[in-house]
């Protein structure tokens, strides 16, 4: 079969969307090189078709590749993998400096993502060859796959690689939530650890406010200056700011803080208390600085609480 290109904007294809449409709902594997978040996040929750999609792009200072893939039956979609790409930023000190800013930078306007570099010629021809193995790596598996290729000076390359963990989802009133079980895990057996006592901490994430969904996917642990009762928690805040900048500016800015997590001891629901309300509250007046809904998420014996904005749902 002959190759046929199509000359469209894939996010405003204006009078080519029937044809885009078509190839799309067509293919068995959407391969996105664009670097675009805005192209991803189409393909992760606007496409709702069956074709496998995979993103594959550079870091801002050409030393790294990355490539995301969903797993054969999308029951981790793009937008997932690509926040559980940033938790694994944070949890592998080798990749501190990957979102580190180029040498030579050029402003080329006075947009958002406006500043560029120019990079080596023959640094993108060696991550493109890898691109082009590693993606017949994962579309020969079933499962998905976050890779992060890193090459030095010489071009030694070394892979950190996981595999995406099983996504949750869920509404809380008018809000999409998008978790997924290994962070649930670490939630509770950080709650597991500290029991008979209460604790908790920070939730790390990423809101998408054109689709109104926010990601959960990171959590950051009680400060040691906290106060852990068997029936109360206030959380500390020793070396919290400078946790959650560090955060920050390991996955470029696309986590955030979101808001707060507690846990409630055995023999106790997960249902707010008053101290809750009163924290809820002080979240919401923080985050609403910045234009975004509170998120609390309190964890129980058996079940787990989410609060956003001025809704909350249990999970099971």
């Amino acid at each position: 079969m002959a190759e046929t290109g199509i000359v469209a904007n894939l996010l405003n294809p204006g009078d080519k969307r029937e044809i885009v449409e078509s190839a799309l709902r067509g293919a068995e594997v959407l391969a996105d090189f664009s670097a675009s978040q805005a192209v991803a996040r189409h393909l992760a929750r606007d496409f709702d078709g069956s074709a496998r999609c995979v993103s594959a792009f550079m870091n801002p200072s050409g030393t790294d590749l990355i490539l995301l893939a969903e797993d054969h039956s999308r029951t981790t979609r793009l937008d997932a993998v690509e926040m559980q790409y940033y938790r694994m930023l944070l949890e592998e000190t080798e990749l501190s400096d990957h979102f580190r800013p180029p040498e030579g930078q050029v402003r080329i306007a006075r947009s958002c993502r406006d500043v560029s570099a120019v990079l080596p010629g023959d640094a993108v021809s060696h991550h493109a060859a890898i691109a082009s193995r590693g993606l017949r790596i994962a579309l020969s598996q079933d499962q998905g796959r976050i890779c992060v290729w890193r090459s030095d000076q010489e071009f030694n390359t070394r892979l950190f690689q996981r595999s995406p963990a099983e996504t949750i989802e869920g509404v809380v009133g008018n809000i999409r939530l998008v978790t997924d079980r290994l962070f649930l895990g670490s939630v509770r057996a950080e709650r597991q650890r500290k029991l008979p006592r209460e604790t908790g901490g920070v939730l790390l994430g990423s809101w998408d406010l054109q689709r109104g969904i926010v990601y959960v996917v990171a959590m950051i642990p009680s400060p040691d200056d906290s106060e852990e009762r068997p029936t109360s928690y206030i959380r500390g805040c020793r070396g919290l700011e400078s946790a959650v900048s560090d955060a920050i500016a390991r996955t470029g800015g696309q986590l955030q803080y979101l808001g707060e997590w507690h846990s409630h001891p055995d023999g106790h629901s997960a249902e707010p208390s008053d101290d809750d309300s009163k924290l809820f509250d002080w979240v919401l007046e923080y985050t609403n600085q910045d234009g975004y809904a509170p998120v609390m998420l309190i964890v129980g014996e058996k079940e787990s609480r989410w609060l956003i904005g001025t809704s909350s749902e249990e999970w099971r």
